[in-house]
């Protein structure tokens, strides 16, 4: 179990609660180096929960993750491109009434 100090709590609570839920990790939190506490995750029923990254293992074969990996990377590259094609049209054309001008 790793140790956090209150105030690393406070200045890193997404971050710490992302690897608590996503990832299992567990803390004891401390003041002034005691501990005061443990974050650890919800345990349903008994059974602990599992990250979504393993759940995502058990739900789909290795062929599916690829394919899912290219769909995202495709979807990545078709934001980007959408992305420069508003700015290119933005900066090329600043009077414009689009909502999109600079």
């Amino acid at each position: 179990m790793e140790r956090v100090s209150v105030r690393e709590l406070k200045a890193h609570a997404s971050e710490i609660l992302h690897r608590v839920r996503e990832e299992g990790a567990a803390y004891q939190i401390t003041r002034r180096g005691r501990p005061v506490a443990e974050l650890s995750p919800v345990k349903d029923e008994g059974k602990p929960v599992i990250s979504l990254r393993d759940a995502f293992a058990h739900l789909f074969t290795d062929e599916q993750v690829a394919g899912l990996d290219q769909a995202l990377a495709e979807v990545r590259r078709e934001v980007a491109d959408d992305l420069e094609r508003l700015y290119r049209e933005a900066v090329e054309d600043p009077e414009s009434d689009s909502p999109h001008a600079i």
